[in-house]
């Protein structure tokens, strides 16, 4: 029976001595990744680690820990952050001013019908401004029907 002790032991101690020796391997291992550059994290590996890298445009951000003094501790960081602004840029509006006078429409002192003030205001980012000079109801109630039919802006004055 002393000899099947010996035999499990003998066996219990070879497979302690794999064990450590797989454990030291890959301690080694990691250590001369370590010096060799390449870390251990989550990061591609562009960078050389020195804070001198230009980035990716993708904003970096880091967390340190400084349990002594500010005098202790002198780190320097680096981190380049590409901002892109898009501005909405709107375009110009300008006004067409329209009066009506009697039964007339006018722009600019000329006689103009109720489709060409709607194509002008269609073809362009146009506000109408319709002044009332003595205006019969029915013709200026003529007009904002057709520009708000049309889905055009105005403004009566």
């Amino acid at each position: 029976m002393s000899n099947k002790n010996e035999n499990n032991n003998t066996k219990k101690g070879n497979a302690l001595t794999v064990v450590v020796i797989i454990v030291l391997i890959i301690a080694i291992a990691l250590i001369l990744l370590g010096l060799f550059g390449k870390g251990f994290g989550f990061g591609k590996g562009n960078g050389d680690g020195d804070g001198t890298g230009t980035g990716t445009g993708v904003s970096d951000s880091s967390v340190s820990e400084n349990s002594g003094s500010q005098a202790d501790v002198t780190e320097t960081s680096a981190v380049t952050e590409q901002v892109t602004t898009t501005e909405a840029t709107e375009p110009e509006v300008s006004y067409m001013d329209v009066t009506v006078s009697g039964s007339v429409y006018l722009i600019d002192g000329a006689e103009v019908m109720i489709d060409e003030i709607k194509y002008t205001a269609e073809n362009g980012n146009v506000i109408v401004r319709i002044t009332d000079e003595n205006a019969i109801a029915d013709s200026m109630d003529a007009l904002v029907s057709a520009l708000d039919s049309a889905g055009l802006q105005y403004v009566q004055n």
